[in-house]
C-alpha cells in the first residue's frame, strides 16, 4: 500500500512540474504591448492611454497620435516601430 501512495506521489510531482514548467513558459513568451504614451505639449508631457488613441497618421516625414477626441500631437516613432510596439488585436497598419 505505501508503494502505491510513494507511486501516486511521484506521478503527481511530475505533472505538476511539466505543468508549472508549462504556465512559466507561457508567462514568460506573452509579449508586453505598450499601453501608455508620453507626449509633449510645450514644456509639459502628457500621459496618453492607448484606449484613448483612435489611430497614428504618418504625414511629411512626422508621425501623429490622433485620439479619438479628434486632438493630434506629434510623436517620435515610426509607424513601424508602432506597429511592433502596439497590440495587434487593437492596432493595424492601413496603408
Amino acid at each position: 500500500m505505501d508503494n502505491a501512495f510513494q507511486k501516486l506521489d511521484a506521478i503527481t510531482e511530475s505533472i505538476i512540474e511539466k505543468h508549472s514548467v508549462t504556465i512559466s513558459r507561457e508567462m514568460l513568451s506573452e509579449k508586453k504591448y505598450k499601453d501608455r504614451f508620453l507626449v509633449k505639449l510645450g514644456r509639459r508631457l502628457i500621459p496618453i492611454n492607448a484606449s484613448e488613441i483612435a489611430y497614428f497618421q504618418a504625414e511629411e516625414k512626422m508621425v501623429f497620435l490622433v485620439l479619438k477626441k479628434g486632438k493630434r500631437y506629434i510623436i517620435n516613432y515610426t509607424l513601424s516601430e508602432l506597429e511592433e510596439l502596439m497590440n495587434p488585436r487593437e492596432f493595424f497598419r492601413l496603408n
